[in-house]
């Protein structure tokens, strides 16, 4: 197929005519107006869209292999399926985006917003987002296995069964996130706000999160087996059932938290605050840092194997 030059693409964006299946590989549309255009299945590798329009285009299954998508508008924009393996998107604008199972690999967001986005399934392993926005989008299920979103915003969103292994996500924001069943394993989550955020069933063993903010949130049944919990700060939270096997919490606030039947074994509690916790059923079985006012009062508290 005959590559389309700029003019023929401009010309049948603005006549409504379908450019499926084009090949527009190397084209350079930047600042180009391509709102609602139909690029379905397109290809458009190594493509400069930067600063156009895209306001509502769909490039479902479309192929942007390396392209460059920064400073653009893609409001509403369809990339259901689309493959955008190490394309670049910083800054630009992806609210309301619809990109379930959308292949982001090694792509550049940083900064970039995609508030309200559907990112269900996508593939954004070992993307790069530094303070990249997800207000409130739908990554259910999503990959993010290796990447860095550090002081990135994902207030309110979804990730419900999500998977993070090795993700850096220093000062990210996940206040109000549902992290219910995913995987942070080996994350970095160092000084993270995770006030109020669900990680009930979540898995973050050997992870770090000194430093974090964890204030009422709800991690019943969570394993955190290993991880560095250094001065994290729970108070409120619910921690029912909590694996904290191994973890170092010296210096954690626990004020006011529900811990029923949570397992501290050879944990490292030096210096951390139980006032007004719920420990009934906890186990504290070869754990190093308790003061003897604490052991006594773990003892009246229904606490379990309380060393000395």
């Amino acid at each position: 197929m005959a590559q389309l030059t700029v003019s023929e693409v401009l010309s049948k964006v603005s006549h409504q005519q379908s450019l499926r299946r084009a090949e527009l590989s190397h084209i350079d549309l930047g600042g180009a107006a391509l709102d609602r255009g139909n690029f379905t299945q397109a290809y458009l590798r190594q493509a400069n869209l930067t600063g156009a329009s895209c306001e509502g285009t769909d490039f479902s299954k479309a192929t942007l292999i390396l392209a460059v998508l920064s400073d653009a508008c893609f409001d509403k924009a369809r990339f259901d399926a689309a493959e955008l393996t190490r394309a670049r998107l910083e800054r630009g604008i992806f609210r309301e985006l619809q990109a379930p199972k959308a292949k982001f690999h090694g792509a550049h967001l940083t900064e970039a917003d995609l508030s309200f986005a559907t990112l269900t399934q996508a593939d954004l392993s070992n993307a790069i987002g530094h303070r990249t926005k997800f207000h409130w989008a739908n990554l259910v299920r999503a990959k993010l296995n290796d990447a860095d979103f550090s002081e990135a915003i994902f207030e309110g969103t979804n990730l419900t069964r999500s998977h993070l292994h090795r993700a850096t996500l220093r000062g990210t924001s996940f206040q109000n996130a549902d992290l219910e069943s995913a995987c942070l394993e080996k994350a970095n989550l160092s000084g993270a706000n995770l006030i109020d955020a669900n990680l009930l069933n979540a898995s973050l063993e050997n992870a770090q999160l000194d430093g974090a903010v964890l204030i009422q949130a709800q991690a019943d049944w969570a394993t955190l087996n290993a991880t560095s919990l250094i001065k994290t700060d729970w108070a409120g939270a619910s921690m029912m059932g909590i694996q904290l096997e191994g973890a170092n919490l010296a210096g954690a606030n626990f004020a006011g938290a529900n811990l029923q039947q949570a397992n501290f074994e050879n944990a490292n509690l030096t210096a951390v605050d139980f006032t007004d916790s719920d420990v009934t059923g906890a186990i504290f079985t070869d754990v190093q840092g308790l003061t003897k006012a604490q052991v006594i009062w773990l003892n009246k508290s229904g606490a379990l194997n309380v060393p000395g």
